[in-house]
């Protein structure tokens, strides 16, 4: 539709409601996030006398001398649009309004304004020069606006901004929080859900002094705080990137989510509670998963809570084997009818908890419909994750897997540093490289090129790829934990050169999605030579034996009695290469001295050996 269609549109049918504009002027400019709008609604009902109180004769509006370039070009015969943004625009120019007087304009006449928002840039520049004047107000007398009622009247203004147009107004966002964290020790609970609504919208992580000042705050004004103002609160730590950093406030919202659940009755915003205690807690109590699934369970709701609620099992290790059952039922009724994301993420969880075995026709049919679905495989991120997860559960699906291989790869990641790559799916890739090379040779012999690429780029990352004396180093690690890592691999393997001295030992990785640097006892010299060249085959390892540390990253429950997905996997690789495996669980590597850790790994192989030879 051409913009002076449009205008006709506007004219014969008064202001036009977001329904009623084209689907190719609905531009995220100014519709919202459904969640965003949820939220203000929340934030409305919080400070609703204070909304009331402000009063729209606080100032008046004259018409300009002047009437503005292109107004008729952009509203044509529409005299009430003209009017307000000759008015409006000559009265913030002027500089004769203040804050309450900006925060009105915008809250008044809200409904022209948006339904103008597609149409020429004299919204947009509108709305640049509220953001301008109301920072060079604020900046003028700093002191005057964090008192009481102008610190109301400049979060109020932040708020109706947002509404008006969404993607602007973040630097004077910004800066308002600024002030307020640096000036501010105490505000309202009704001033807390606006700075914190401010903080929703722009959507950038906390430094660690604001997001201590967040965590005071909330705690300071949680009694009285309903379960929407909860949700607000939880969305917060997940926009923002924070985490519950204080324990008396982390024991406030387990107990007032699981006590008043049953209170929330938007949909949308107990699927953004899910996500905002998923990204907020690091161990929440299982008692809140299951009051979680049983309140979803007993009333509609819509699937996408339960995907919500399914990756907060996931990414909290906490096993809900009916909520994976109904996910998959769902998504194999209703294939057409969901993202693919929510695909993606269900064989992700089902994969994670070996949930598969159980389930492995079903995940067999839902396969079968997804080879037929294009628009899945356009998606590379989603497509190699989804790969990996078929990858865990051994469902081969050729058509898939040639897709997968058809890919240049390179062109879709960023090896330049570890974390990009990893969120790039490098690792999966590998896994991919793994599972052909080794699960399904000779199947997929000399087809692995495109993958090849980006496992001889890996070999030259030192994050991802450290050579032993890269690693024993420390130059490797870059955090405490990684540098007790190092540490107790150095014990391992000096225990392990005592209690093996008939067999050679080696570093590095023999499954290239492995993340930490491995202990190989080699059987001879041959094996050595196999596990430095590129390629691995079935039983070329065979008598050898592998040491391995595991990790809490490698279990997918919090109580340790189950292996990840991906570690099942792992160890269905090795076995293949003939390799036998001592697992050594991370409670058991805090060894007083060198004989106990000798000690130790001579039991562990007098067990192993003892499986080899039963009868002795």
């Amino acid at each position: 539709m051409s913009k002076s269609h449009f205008v006709r549109a506007l004219r014969s049918r008064g202001p036009a409601t977001l329904i009623d504009l084209p689907k190719k002027i609905r531009t995220t400019h100014f519709l919202p996030p459904i969640e965003n709008l949820a939220l203000l609604e929340v934030v409305k009902d919080v400070n609703k006398q204070q909304f009331i109180r402000l009063s729209y004769q606080r100032f008046k509006l004259k018409p300009p001398d002047v009437m503005p370039p292109n107004m008729d070009f952009i509203f044509g015969e529409d005299q009430e649009l003209k009017s307000f943004y000759s008015r409006a625009i000559d009265f913030v120019l002027k500089g004769t309004c203040d804050m309450a007087s900006l925060a009105m304009i915008v809250e008044k006449y809200h409904d022209l304004l948006l339904s103008t928002c597609s149409v020429g840039q004299q919204h947009y520049e509108l709305v640049s020069v509220v953001e301008r004047m109301a920072i060079e107000l604020f900046e003028k007398d700093r002191d005057f606006f964090l008192s009481d009622n102008k610190l109301n009247e400049a979060l109020l203004l932040s708020c109706n901004l947002f509404q008006v147009s969404p993607p602007h107004c973040k630097y004077f966002r910004t800066k308002m929080i600024e002030e307020i964290v640096a000036n501010c020790g105490t505000i309202t609970r009704r001033q807390l859900a606006l700075v914190v609504f401010s903080m929703i919208l722009n959507r950038e992580k906390l430094k660690k002094s604001t997001a201590k000042w967040l965590n005071h705050q909330c705690l300071k004004n949680f009694d009285g705080m309903s379960i929407e103002e909860v949700c607000l609160m939880c969305v917060a730590f997940h926009k923002t990137q924070t985490d519950t950093i204080d324990a008396d406030l982390y024991d406030k919202i387990t107990t007032q989510t699981i006590h008043n659940i049953t209170k929330l009755q938007s949909h949308i915003l107990l699927s953004s509670l899910v996500k905002g205690l998923n990204h907020g807690f690091h161990t929440p109590r299982f008692s809140l998963f299951i009051a979680l699934l049983s309140f979803m369970e007993s009333r509609p709701q819509t699937c996408f809570g339960f995907f919500h609620l399914q990756d907060f099992s996931v990414n909290k290790m906490c096993y809900l084997p009916s909520l994976l059952d109904r996910n998959l039922k769902n998504i194999n009724e209703n294939y057409g009818d969901f993202r693919n994301k929510d695909v993606e993420r269900t064989f992700k969880a089902v994969a994670q908890y070996d949930h598969g075995a159980p389930n492995y026709e079903l995940c067999r049919e839902i396969t079968k419909k997804i080879e037929n679905d294009d628009q899945i495989i356009s998606y590379e991120r989603t497509f190699s994750r989804l790969i990996r997860s078929l990858c865990i559960l051994d469902i081969h699906s050729e058509k898939l897997f040639n897709k997968y291989l058809s890919m240049v790869w390179w062109n879709f990641i960023d090896m330049r540093s570890s974390e990009s790559a990893m969120d790039g799916g490098a690792l999966n890739i590998m896994m991919a490289r793994d599972y052909l090379m080794i699960d399904k040779y000779p199947l997929y012999q000399n087809r692995l090129k495109n993958l090849d690429s980006i496992f001889h780029a890996m070999q030259r990352h030192i994050r991802l790829r450290p050579r032993p004396v890269e690693f024993f180093r420390g130059q490797w690690a870059a955090s405490a934990e990684e540098h007790r890592h190092v540490a107790t691999i150095a014990s391992i393997s000096e225990a392990a050169r005592e209690c093996f001295k008939e067999y050679e030992i080696w570093f590095g990785h023999v499954v290239s999605f492995s993340q930490k640097i491995e202990v190989v006892l080699c059987k001879n010299s041959h094996h050595k030579n196999i596990l430095n060249s590129d390629e691995r085959k079935p039983g070329s390892l065979e008598g050898s034996i592998i040491v391995e540390v595991n990790a809490l990253s490698q279990f997918s429950t919090r109580d340790c009695k189950m292996f990840s997905g991906s570690a099942k996997l792992r160890h269905r690789l090795l076995k293949k290469l003939g390799l036998k495996i001592i697992s050594i669980p991370f409670w058991e590597t805090n060894h007083s001295s060198h004989e106990e850790a000798v000690q130790y790994m001579q039991s562990k192989r007098d067990e192993l050996f003892k499986q080899k030879n039963p009868s002795k």
